[in-house]
């Protein structure tokens, strides 16, 4: 972590006298604010804190530098300002953490296209399906997809995802289509493990009834690539975000199925540490995404019974 991530940490758990209120608004551990102060007070030669197992207070040393480190990140601020305003160019480093198949099938042309606009601007993309600790390791943001964000984090909607039952001609062929959500328990169904941790697909149909079932087939996985791969090559039905099947259904490799039930659409956020305002070139690259996630340019599904070309 740098010094200025400690400096973030260090204030955040001065205001609020507590390290797990820090760590919660920081969306880390408590582990990660305890290394970080330790790193500043090693850094320092000073102990900024007196901590018994009741309560968290500032030394003398520690409160004195509590203030100067809110001065240094709000002059921090400003300088960022004044030198993107005085150039009409945002400047520095920004290191971004995304899924890695969005990250692949979206976002590499947004980031490309970002950078044709802000070339004083460097980004640091790492592609990775785990959740990282922002603060501990160094991210200025990240790209996150789900229902639900972590509290403590500052969160952006930039897209929804809706997700889509498809399958292959191959199987719908050998095995039929389904026409109603409990028909599911008789086919191959291909499960995205992290999303469905109760084993159920949940659907809203025709006049708002909702429906959740139990599936079952011969294959999960932690990752969407492998399971649409599986479908298009006729294992089974899988329930899957529109970006990685999109291709596959507007050249009639995969079918939409049951379209007249939904399931539910997955939010695309930005995400970042609570604290100050983010610099303007973080701020711009979540505008710049946004604006380009607004109006994607998708084909049309393509459901039974459509011909092809």
């Amino acid at each position: 972590m740098d010094k200025l991530r400690q400096l973030e940490v260090f204030v955040a758990a001065a205001d609020r006298m507590n390290f797990s209120g820090a760590a919660r608004a920081l969306g880390v551990s408590p582990a990660a604010v305890s290394a970080a102060i330790a790193a500043l007070e090693a850094s320092w030669g000073a102990r900024l804190f007196d901590r018994t197992t009741r309560s968290v207070r500032l030394t003398d040393t520690g409160r004195a530098l509590a203030d100067r480190s809110r001065r240094i990140l709000r002059e921090l601020e400003k300088a960022d300002t004044i030198a993107s305003t005085a150039s009409g160019q945002v400047h520095g480093n920004i290191k971004v953490s995304a899924p890695v198949s969005y990250g692949v099938r979206v976002l590499a042309s947004l980031f490309a296209d970002f950078l044709r606009h802000n070339p004083e601007v460097e980004l640091d993309i790492d592609l990775s399906d785990r959740r990282v600790d922002l603060v501990g390791e160094g991210y200025d943001l990240a790209i996150r997809i789900g229902h639900q964000i972590a509290p403590g984090l500052v969160a952006r909607r930039l897209a929804q995802q809706r997700l889509i039952l498809c399958a292959s001609p191959n199987y719908l062929a050998r095995h039929g289509e389904p026409a109603v959500p409990d028909d599911l328990t008789r086919h191959s169904c291909l499960v995205f493990t992290p999303r469905l941790p109760s084993g159920k697909w949940t659907f809203t149909g025709p006049g708002g009834a909702r429906r959740s079932v139990a599936v079952h087939g011969p294959m999960q996985s932690d990752n969407g690539e492998v399971l649409q791969q599986a479908a298009r090559l006729g294992a089974g039905l899988t329930l899957t975000p529109h970006f990685l099947v999109d291709d596959a259904l507007a050249s009639g490799e995969l079918i939409e199925v049951m379209p007249q039930w939904r399931s539910l659409s997955l939010g695309v956020y930005t995400v970042r540490i609570a604290g100050p305002r983010p610099s303007l070139r973080i701020g711009r690259l979540i505008e710049f995404l946004k604006a380009s996630l607004a109006h994607p340019s998708t084909p049309l599904p393509r459901h039974r019974g459509e011909a092809n070309g």
